[in-house]
């Protein structure tokens, strides 16, 4: 099967770049992640790369490159390494939204043999961050705060780029002195709200069809401890979703990231065993699981919009061995690579696996590919 014919797709929590082991320096872990993903893809570079807990503030390099006083952020680092690891090309468009503080948030990486990137001469190529954005659809504008279209800085030849606060977040007590996740030190003790954020990226295959090519993907984190408060969250990033591809609502829509969602049926007695001693040993109560209801499509829910992908080809989760499947801490499955009807109708999987041996995070990646159904847009791969 030719490669032209599929698209990648990946999704990597990096951890805020900061190695699992202390074999790897921290200095060295963008270009160990580039390394290792360009080992593994070398018969196919990724179409799409999704990125949680990236910490913009945390790295940079001094380069005569194109981007701005000669600094260079840790994606854009990434992304040039990448493209060296896969021996030149192709070269990725870089997107991001820091819902913490402007730093840290979610990415998305486009491959621009794959997408119209129209990226400029250079060996960085530059940062596309949209500004944020209050949740309402369309954006506030930037200069008067009522309500009007995407801000002038998010649209460029990359694609449209915006960036979405999302609806609730568990509460925790910070004591006072202590730095809380927005990089802040609490001055007295106070509840901190954990926010998250969602990327949404509006891109077009190089060669336009019917729909006009358009591919909408959205990168996002939900919350890690409260089921309540991921469900809260799901609800919003639904809302956002209609709200982005209302001009374009038949197109393929991707919905990717770390959900920390677990769905019971992916376990077998063994793994669920370890999760509730985990749980029980700190103290959590009983694990929870069953928001991604709420989204996802299955036999008996058609309410959902989306689809799983990596469950969409056989065998079945459950047949497959634990590092076939689980992506973080080594027990669970909580990374996704989600597409809605569209996708499924010009697409089918034909691979999904855990990348079980890159130990650079606490999580793994996670790769589906797909193949295009139709002789027409297979040419535009």
């Amino acid at each position: 099967m030719s490669p032209a014919t599929r698209l990648r797709l990946v999704t990597y929590n990096v951890r805020r770049f900061t190695p699992v082991s202390a074999a790897t320096p921290e200095a060295n872990s963008i270009s160990s992640i580039a390394a290792a993903l360009g080992k593994k893809f070398s018969d196919l570079p990724p179409s799409l790369l999704a990125l949680n807990e990236v910490d913009c503030g945390k790295f940079g390099i001094t380069s005569g490159g194109n981007a701005p006083d000669s600094t260079v952020t840790c994606l854009q680092q990434l992304s040039h390494e990448l493209t060296k690891e896969l021996g030149g090309k192709p070269r990725y468009s870089v997107h991001f939204f820091g819902h913490v503080g402007d730093r840290y948030g979610n990415a998305l990486l486009a491959n621009q043999d794959v997408f119209n990137c129209n990226l400029p001469d250079g060996d960085y190529p530059p940062m596309i961050i949209p500004r944020a954005n209050t949740g309402v659809f369309p954006p506030l504008s930037p200069r008067t705060g009522e309500s009007g279209g995407f801000p002038a800085d998010a649209v460029s030849g990359a694609g449209t780029t915006v960036g979405f606060h999302l609806p609730g977040g568990s509460k925790i007590h910070v004591p006072k002195g202590v730095t809380k996740f927005n990089g802040q030190t609490a001055t007295e003790d106070e509840t901190h709200t954990i926010k998250r954020g969602m990327l949404a990226v509006k891109l077009k295959l190089r060669e336009e069809g019917p729909d006009g090519g358009v591919l909408n993907c959205f990168v996002t984190h939900l919350d890690h401890i409260s089921e309540n408060e991921r469900r809260t969250q799901l609800q919003g990033i639904m809302e956002r979703i209609r709200g982005f591809t209302q001009s374009d609502s038949g197109a393929p829509s991707l919905l990717i990231g770390d959900f920390n969602a677990m769905t019971r049926l992916d376990y077998n007695v063994e793994e669920w065993a370890r999760i509730q001693k985990k749980s029980e040993e700190n103290k959590w109560g009983e694990p929870q699981y069953g928001c991604l209801k709420d989204i996802v499509l299955s036999d008996s829910d058609a309410g959902g919009s989306f689809t799983d992908l990596f469950v969409s080809r056989e065998p079945e989760v459950l047949e497959l061995e634990s590092s076939e499947k689980l992506s973080a801490h080594g027990m669970y499955r909580i990374d996704y690579i989600l597409g809605n009807a569209a996708v499924l109708s010009r697409f089918k999987v034909v691979d999904r696996r855990v990348l079980s041996d890159i130990d650079l995070s606490d999580h793994k990646p996670v790769v589906v590919d797909l193949e295009a159904l139709s002789s027409t847009l297979r040419a535009k791969l």
